[in-house]
């Protein structure tokens, strides 16, 4: 009994001064990945075409009940904290002051007609995957983060499979000119008719 209590003790040791699981209920846990909110878009979209990843871009001000919602049940929710951390890169654009320059581009430019607003992208950074406009509860924004991982791998895939397609129709567009500036080697026979 002393030994269980002492693993028991070790692993709740490890958990709180590693900070590296995250209880689920029921015994099972998700690895607790490191989340970081950028707050530069520019930033945040060169880091995920570098990455390959699609980005999450959140409109939130301070003032708004939805999104101090999201920011308290939502984004620290284990399981979308972990698809967050792992397989996107977040940004966050605070538009508290709607008079900010930059803030007021950047909602232009996304079409943001209140707040709280996240619209999630292809890692290319122009390609809209999905887009939310109100409070999103943990286990419907998880899901719609992981369709997204999805839509954007097969955004990629078919975007890589035009590059490709498009070289090759090149290389033989080059090839049949080539061929009809060679020389024919075509030599045209008649053969008389039977008698």
């Amino acid at each position: 009994m002393a030994e269980m209590r002492r693993s028991t003790s070790a692993l709740a040791l490890l958990v709180f001064t590693a900070g590296a699981v995250a209880p689920l209920g029921c015994g099972k846990t998700l690895l607790d990945v490191p989340m970081k909110w950028e707050t530069d878009l520019d930033a945040g979209l060169a880091r995920a075409r570098r990455e390959h990843k699609p980005v999450v871009v959140y409109f939130g001000a301070t003032w708004d009940t939805a999104a101090k919602e999201l920011e308290h049940v939502t984004f620290v929710d284990p399981e979308v904290r972990l698809l967050l951390g792992r397989d996107f890169v977040s940004v966050h654009v605070d538009t508290s002051d709607d008079e900010d320059p930059p803030a007021r581009r950047l909602t232009e430019r996304f079409k943001v007609v209140g707040d709280p607003t996240i619209v999630i992208v292809a890692a290319d950074g122009t390609s809209e995957i999905r887009r939310f406009n109100e409070f999103i509860p943990p286990a419907v924004f998880a899901a719609a983060l992981r369709v997204a991982t999805r839509a954007d791998a097969v955004r990629e895939a078919r975007f890589e499979a035009a590059i490709r397609a498009r070289a090759n129709e090149a290389r033989w567009e080059e090839e049949r000119r080539k061929a009809d500036l060679a020389p024919s080697s075509v030599m045209i026979v008649s053969i008389p008719d039977p008698p």
